[in-house]
């Protein structure tokens, strides 16, 4: 590869004396911003021209290798789009933040960021990138700490001296931790070890809103549901198999709110979280174990009020303690057994270079779609899973709901077919609001640049189901009411 001489600082200093003399002695001060504007673009051209020499003899000589391109059809925000970097008007730290979250949500490979950025910086900060060797301006992590040195301290940039080429670089996911979040393997790529949810980080002006919102609707249906499981263990009264279903659907929905809020509540408040892979697995294997629980214990539910309506007689007979615990207990193994299978295949999948996720937990979609590997087994498989697991038990449900009705309107009296409604309608309101919002976020089609519409109708099947169903079952079920009364009763004659 030519040798292209590089421009430093006191190169410039020279070029800009040199065109001072020929204007005689005290030059204007307009005339010496002009040749110093015109000997930093000078300078940034040399610098381009030798970063794409570099650029271009690298990729000659790594081997090509053919990545699936995801989301080609996407529309990508043009790199002009990019604002410049003005002192004078933004602090460094919020510039390369919002620079890296814009670089990730155009999908623009790691490598290419360098070149993007020295095309945007002036000044002090342009200068402190020269102070880089030509192998260390391809490196963004090394940039950007030498441009955080360089402006938060106000050095000038003969202050620095220029990392030695041996430097030992290391190459991290959001944040730049130092973790070694990306180990150097994958070919010519890295393979991901880390990945970095990006949240709702445009909105990072509402973050105390949005943070505090969460906090006190996730505090809510923790309380909440942790009420009625304390309820239903220490009440006598709601020692049936009705309440012993409905403590394990609160069981359920602690489980996955718990496993997403958390997570949600610190990225919202940092803007980023970085995660690691089997971090993120292990979410989303929680997440799915606790989905699909939910579906079941619903459809258990409407089976307990059919045999309760239709076949009364038998009813304790067939819901004996023994059926209600295989009831339960069943499907979470049954669950917990199958998607391990799953869980096996996105072990094997190969994560290399791209490693933000646009949403706020790990979902299905996006991990899949930043795989490098086939990833066409593990969607026939999850499409196995999901469409039985899921829609079976919402065809039961209806089943169990029409022999239930067509039962109830054999009661001539007014008053009995009252009574036997009411005590189906908490759990059909449970029903309706589950797989609406499940329909909402996974089955209508949404436009593949509305990020944040997505994100929000992911919120809904995260929180209104287990929001509800405490509000539900407390203000609708006298039995749950009483059972709250006794509790406060007996709090306040303890105190």
């Amino acid at each position: 590869m030519a040798e292209t001489p590089t421009m430093s600082s006191d190169e410039k200093t020279r070029i800009v004396r040199e065109r001072l003399s020929l204007y005689g002695p005290n030059p204007p001060m307009e005339l010496v911003q002009q040749l110093m504007a015109e000997a930093d673009e000078d300078i940034r051209k040399a610098r381009a021209h030798e970063l794409s020499l570099v650029t271009a003899h690298r990729n000659a000589e790594a081997p090509q290798v053919i990545v699936p391109v995801k989301n080609a059809g996407r529309p990508k925000i043009p790199y002009a789009a990019f604002r410049p970097f003005l002192e004078s008007e933004t602090g460094i730290d919020e510039y390369l933040a919002d620079f890296k979250r814009q670089c990730a949500l155009q999908q623009i490979p790691n490598r290419e960021w360098p070149t993007i950025l020295s095309g945007k910086l002036s000044g002090r900060s342009l200068e402190a990138f020269w102070t880089l060797g030509a192998e260390e301006v391809t490196q963004y992590t090394l940039v950007k700490e030498t441009l955080l040195r360089r402006i938060q301290q106000r050095g000038e940039p003969s202050d620095y001296p220029s990392p030695s080429p041996d430097r030992a670089i290391t190459l991290t996911s959001a944040g730049d931790t130092g973790n070694n979040a990306m180990r150097p393997t994958c070919d010519n790529q890295t393979e991901v070890a880390e990945f970095v949810l990006l949240g709702f980080g445009h909105l990072h002006k509402l973050k105390i809103l949005l943070f505090t919102l969460f906090l006190l609707i996730y505090s809510v249906i923790l309380g909440g549901n942790l009420l009625i499981v304390l309820l239903v263990t220490t009440t006598d009264h709601l020692n049936v198999p009705m309440f012993y279903f409905l403590k394990h659907l609160s069981l359920s929905d602690i489980v996955l709110t718990t496993d997403i809020i958390p997570l949600l509540l610190d990225v919202t408040i940092k803007e980023e979280r970085t995660l690691s892979v089997a971090g993120c697995l292990t979410q989303l294997y929680i997440f799915a174990v606790a989905g699909y629980a939910q579906c079941f214990l619903l459809a258990v539910m409407s089976y307990d009020r059919l045999l309760a309506i239709c076949n009364p007689l038998k009813y304790a007979l067939i819901m004996s303690p023994n059926v209600c615990l295989q009831l339960v207990v069943g499907p979470w193994l049954s669950f917990i057994t199958l998607l391990l299978s799953e869980m096996i295949l996105f072990c094997q999948l190969q994560f290399c270079g791209q490693n933000y996720i646009d949403h706020f937990f790990c979902e299905f979609g996006p991990l899949v779609n930043l795989a490098v590997s086939d990833t066409s087994v593990l969607r026939m498989l999850d499409a196995f899973f999901s469409i039985p697991l899921i829609f079976f038990p919402f065809v039961f449900i209806v089943i169990t709901y029409v022999l239930i009705f067509f039962s109830i309107m054999k009661i001539t009296s007014l008053t009995g077919r009252s009574k036997f409604f009411s005590t189906c309608f908490s759990h059909l309101i449970s029903v309706c609001t589950y797989y609406v919002t499940l329909v909402i976020v996974y089955i209508i089609p949404s436009g593949e640049d509305a990020f944040d519409l997505n994100k929000f109708r992911s919120l809904l099947y995260m929180v209104v189901t287990p929001l509800m169903n405490p509000i539900i079952y407390s203000l609708r079920n006298t039995e749950i009411r009483i059972a709250i009364q006794k509790l406060l009763m007996f709090n306040c004659v303890t105190y």
